[in-house]
C-alpha cells in the first residue's frame, strides 16, 4: 500500500508503508524522517542522519557520505530512550542528487527484537501526520516525540 487514504470520521489517515516483493524485502517498511545517529567502530564523530524508512529487518536512511556495504554501525535514536543496543550492517548504498541513500539490516540475536522501536517510530510518525492534517500543526520530530511520550504516560 503506498499513499492509500482511509476516511475515519472527519479525519483522513494517510498510510505510508512501502512493500515491494520485487526488491526481496521480507518486512514492511514504514516511512519516517526520525533523526538517527550512526557510530562506527572507529572513534570518529557519529553521523547525525535521518531515516527514510524503518521495518522489523532494518532501516533505510539518507547520508551525506557513502556508507560501505558490510560496514557495521551502532544506531542511536536521540529522541527515544530505547534501552537496547542497535547494530546495523550496511547492505546497500547508492548516490542520490543530495547525497546517498543506504539500507542497513539489523544485526540481532532474535528476530523482531527491535519491534518496540519500530512500533514507537510508527506511532510518532502517525501522531506527527495526524496533528498536521487534523489540526494544522506542523511539528518537528522532537516536539512530536515529546508530546506523544507525554500522552503515553498519561494513558497508562
Amino acid at each position: 500500500m503506498s499513499g492509500e487514504e482511509l476516511k475515519k470520521g472527519t479525519a483522513t489517515v494517510v498510510i505510508k508503508e512501502t512493500w515491494r516483493e520485487s526488491d526481496g524485502r521480507q518486512n514492511v517498511r514504514h516511512s519516517s524522517a526520525m533523526p538517527v545517529n550512526l557510530a562506527g567502530s572507529e572513534p570518529e564523530q557519529p553521523l547525525d542522519l535521518c531515516l527514510r524508512d524503518i521495518g522489523q529487518g532494518g532501516v533505510g536512511l539518507r547520508s551525506p557520505v557513502a556508507l560501505q556495504p558490510g560496514e557495521t554501525f551502532h544506531l542511536t535514536f536521540p529522541l527515544l530512550q530505547y534501552p537496547d543496543d542497535i547494530v546495523g550492517r550496511v547492505v546497500w548504498c547508492q548516490p542520490e542528487s543530495d547525497g546517498y541513500t543506504a539500507g542497513l539490516q539489523f544485526v540481532e540475536a532474535h528476530p523482531y527484537s527491535h519491534a518496540r522501536l519500530v512500533v514507537d517510530v510508527c506511532h510518532i510518525e502517525f501522531y506527527l501526520r495526524d496533528q498536521r492534517q487534523r489540526l494544522g500543526r506542523d511539528l518537528d520530530h522532537a516536539t512530536a516525540t515529546q508530546e506523544w511520550q507525554a500522552r503515553q504516560t498519561t494513558t497508562l
